[in-house]
């Protein structure tokens, strides 16, 4: 897959990840076009008020910015505008700070061909299982460590997976969710989604108390292995600075870079 044919596939994984869930509720608000896709959760939390897939001209960026920054100040509610690869113009990231943005992070954004058949196999951890998660409960396990991110837990994480739970769940539903389980207790979880030709891994988590062990790296690797399953042949992540090691040895490479900006401070 060349680079900007890559480039477009984990932006459209990534719109379908951010908004396939918040189309389905009423209290919600999804505007997804050509030029920009902003997603109102209706949380007041920017893990879900998102806007992405920037396809702007210089000359757009500013009033989209206003409009964009207007909106969520009217209701009140943070949001994080996140800049991927291939999104135009290409010194989005450094427009949208100039005009008061506040710049979170910049994080890897990597892919790798499937199957993982380069890839260094680690010893099995004993005891781990893992499996796709399957109800409620499966997803409210999922929720809940990712929650766990956060100190305290994010309510507002646990909620959202809790009201869209039957959406997520169901046949035609693009997400994979993983739940690894240690001694049958759940320890770590991952978010497979199948968009844009690609599989995107999200949400990749594992508990504090049981890092350091294997797990992150065996949950992800059998999620991938399931993606390759369903007929995927690329996965692309986001890879935040301490997983970029686990990411390499199992045949990650990098093709950009992704930048996360906030709602400008009061």
């Amino acid at each position: 897959m060349s680079s900007g044919t890559l480039e477009t596939a984990a932006t459209a994984n990534s719109v379908t990840h951010a908004t396939w869930a918040s189309s389905r509720t009423t209290k919600a608000r999804v505007e997804a076009t050509p030029k920009l896709t902003v997603i109102d959760a209706g949380f007041a939390t920017d893990t879900f008020n998102i806007v992405c897939a920037a396809n702007l001209s210089q000359d757009e960026v500013g009033p989209a910015a206003q409009r964009v920054v207007t909106r969520f100040a009217g209701v009140g509610r943070p949001f994080s505008w996140w800049v991927s690869p291939g999104d135009r113009p290409l010194d989005l990231a450094g427009r949208l700070e100039a005009l008061g943005l506040r710049r979170a992070e910049s994080e890897l954004a990597m892919s790798v061909r499937l199957p993982l058949e380069a890839a260094e196999r680690s010893a099995p951890v004993s005891g781990l299982s893992v499996e796709r998660a399957g109800t409620v409960e499966d997803l409210a396990a999922f929720a809940r460590i990712n929650a766990e991110n956060w100190e305290p837990p994010d309510a507002s994480v646990e909620e959202f997976y809790r009201r869209s739970a039957t959406e997520l769940l169901a046949a035609e539903s693009p997400f994979r969710f993983h739940v690894a389980r240690l001694e049958g207790r759940p320890v770590a979880t991952v978010e497979v989604t199948l968009a844009g030709g690609v599989a995107g891994v999200y949400s990749l988590s594992t508990r504090s108390s049981d890092r350091r062990r294997g797990i992150g790296t065996a949950i992800l690797r059998s999620a991938l292995e399931a993606a390759e399953a369903d007929g995927m042949a690329t996965a692309v992540l986001q890879a935040a600075p301490e997983g970029v090691g686990l990411y390499r040895r199992l045949g990650l490479v990098d093709f950009g870079v992704i930048t996360e900006l906030k709602s400008p401070s009061p």
